[in-house]
């Protein structure tokens, strides 16, 4: 594509990470408080 550099490339894949951490944590926050679940205990 033309018109991109390392730096557009690089601000293009940290805006997505963003966004689509703060979308992850949105639908599961709200997932797991709509259905009154607490958080899955699970052992590490």
């Amino acid at each position: 594509m033309a018109g991109y550099g390392n730096r557009s490339v690089w601000q293009w894949i940290v805006l997505y990470l963003i966004i689509g951490g703060a979308i992850y944590y949105a639908v599961y926050y709200f997932f797991f408080r709509h259905t009154g679940y607490s958080y899955p205990r699970y052992s590490y």
